[in-house]
Formats: C-alpha cells, structure tokens, sequence
C-alpha cells in the first residue's frame, strides 16, 4: 500500500540555480516565481550592504573592509530562507 502511495505522489524538489548574472536571472524567473525571486533577491542585497556596513567599521585593514561575491545560489522553494558562508578571500 505504501508503494502506491508513493507513487501517486510526486515528491517536489526545489530547483536550485547558481546566480552569476543579469541573464541568469532571467533565465530562472518566469511568472509564477519573479515575486518570490525578488523578495529573496532584495534580502541578498540587504545582508550584502549590511555586511560591507560592518566590515567597514570593524576591519582593521583594507583588505578586511572588502566584501565580495561572485555569485549566489537561488533554492526557488517560496521560504525566503538564507544561509550566508563568511571566510577570508584566498
């Protein structure tokens, strides 16, 4: 019986996508998820300008003030959920 049930029922993942670009945006939205896109977007940009707020008073050398990206990874899930990964630049 569970079987069959299983199988009724498709088990939805998130799709996840790597954001690098204006295109990669574009190419991840469409519009049942541009609103969800944006709001998770403006959060990025938020966290991003706090934290270059923040380097910016504590660093004690330029190159602890710098905050830098080169991308970042999109869950298109509806949570609005974020998980930030802080390190030294290599």
């Amino acid at each position: 019986m569970l079987y069959t049930l299983l199988g009724v029922f498709k088990i939805m993942e998130s799709k996840q996508y790597q954001i690098k670009t204006v295109q990669d945006m574009i190419d991840c939205t469409n519009e049942a998820n541009l609103e969800n896109f944006l709001t998770d977007l403006k959060g990025y940009l938020s966290t991003a300008h706090m934290l270059k707020s923040l380097a910016e008073l504590v660093g004690e050398t330029e190159e602890q003030k710098e905050i830098g990206t080169d991308g970042f990874t999109w869950i298109d899930d509806g949570k609005h959920d974020a998980t930030i990964n802080i390190g030294v630049k290599e």
